[in-house]
């Protein structure tokens, strides 16, 4: 018989149903409600991470699609920069072969007038 003293005995029942047991995997809990709400933050947890490695891999496509367009910026930019170059030395050389002609001519006419005037002194000579 139990002694007032005592006091009753606890109720292992309801006790077993609301103890969680803390396990590598996850809650372990007896308590239904208890196991939704541990479930349901679990799976919350889950469709964060997933939700944050989407960010992270459209963030990384755009920083790429951004690379990208920067990287053909200045492949277009070299190619200016190539076809202007060529362009100017096109020019250079065009100026260069114009330049040596006009001296050849003119030494050519030069050299003509003081043939033509040495035959001229010599012929009366």
């Amino acid at each position: 018989m139990i002694s007032s003293l005592q006091g009753p005995l606890p109720d292992n029942t309801r006790h077993s149903q609301q103890t969680n047991i803390h396990v590598p995997g996850g809650i372990r809990t007896h308590d239904l409600s208890r196991r939704a709400a541990a479930l349901f933050w679990v799976k919350t947890q889950r469709v964060v991470v997933v939700v944050v490695v989407v960010a992270a891999a459209a963030a990384a496509a755009e920083v790429a699609a951004v690379a990208v367009a920067v990287a053909a910026v200045a492949v277009a930019a070299m190619v200016v920069v190539l076809v202007v170059s060529v362009a100017v030395v096109v020019v250079v050389v065009v100026v260069v072969v114009v330049v040596v002609v006009a001296a050849a001519r003119s030494t050519r006419c030069a050299i003509i007038q003081k043939s033509a005037v040495l035959s001229y002194f010599t012929a009366e000579a």
